[in-house]
C-alpha cells in the first residue's frame, strides 16, 4: 500500500510560463537599484566607524 505523495512544486513548474521582457527588465533595474542604495548606505553608515577610526590613529 504504497501511495504516491504529490509534490505542490511539480505542479507549480509545469505552470510557469516566460515573462514579458519588459517586465524582466523593470525587476533587474528594481534589483540594480536597491543594489545602488544598500551600497550607499553602507558606505555611510557601516563604513563610518572604520573611517573615522582609521583617521584618528597615529603614526608611532
Amino acid at each position: 500500500m504504497s501511495k504516491k505523495i504529490e509534490n505542490p512544486f511539480e505542479k507549480m513548474e509545469q505552470s510557469w510560463e516566460e515573462a514579458p521582457p519588459h517586465l524582466k527588465n523593470k525587476v533587474m533595474n528594481d534589483i540594480a537599484m536597491a543594489k545602488l542604495l544598500t551600497e550607499m548606505a553602507s558606505l555611510f553608515t557601516c563604513n563610518y566607524k572604520e573611517t573615522i577610526n582609521e583617521m584618528m590613529k597615529t603614526n608611532s
